[in-house]
């Protein structure tokens, strides 16, 4: 088991599939002097074990501090949700394996944090054990939002993220990633500025 990764910074500036078989089987050669018989038919499926959908993120608004306008729970999920899950998918989840390329890992992060995340990029991405991963399957995918919102008005948020995958190749892990990423609108777009995060490999 690896020791966990941790990493703090403040930085200013995401059917069943059918197989069917059908066998035919008819006289070829009726007998003589008889009448022409129906071919025999029989058909069998068989259907393949059901195949999971891809798992989604669990997401809601737990505290807040201030008040939030009617709908505004709801709203600021929509808005935060994708930032967490586009990081994940290109830290973490997606792409092709195995890879050792993680530089653009960091969509939806400020410029600053940018910069610190490449720095911690075995914490923040599959760095430390892309090149030896085939394939990455997403066992848990939550995210917890902190408000604050004086006078109705988001300030900031802080997401409690909890993410488990499990990865196959020559040497399979189990991984989780834990911790809180800080949020802060700029034109109009919540981006991460800041995270306090630990990463363990087992």
């Amino acid at each position: 088991m690896r020791s966990p990764i941790h990493g703090r910074v403040a930085a200013a500036t995401v059917a069943v599939i059918c197989l069917s078989m059908m066998t035919a089987c008819s006289d070829d050669e009726p007998r003589a002097q008889s009448a022409p018989t129906t071919p025999a038919s029989s058909t069998t499926t068989v259907a393949e074990p059901a195949v999971a959908p891809p798992l989604t993120t669990q997401a809601e608004v737990k505290k807040v501090v201030g008040k939030l306008e009617s709908g505004g729970r709801g709203q600021l999920v929509r808005q935060i949700t994708p930032v967490v899950d586009t990081w994940w998918e290109a830290a973490y989840l997606g792409g092709t394996w195995p890879r050792t390329a993680f530089r653009d890992a960091f969509p939806g992060f400020t410029q600053g944090a940018t910069k610190e995340a490449r720095r911690d990029k075995d914490l923040l991405s599959n760095a430390d054990i892309g090149a030896d991963v085939t394939a990455v399957t997403a066992t848990k995918r939550d995210v917890r939002l902190d408000v604050i919102a004086p006078s109705g008005r988001i300030a900031g948020v802080t997401a409690r993220i909890a993410l488990d995958y499990d990865t196959t190749g020559e040497q399979p892990h189990q991984v989780t990633v834990r911790g809180r990423v800080f949020l802060t609108r700029k034109e109009g777009t919540w981006r991460i500025f800041g995270y306090d995060v630990r990463k363990a490999v087992k």
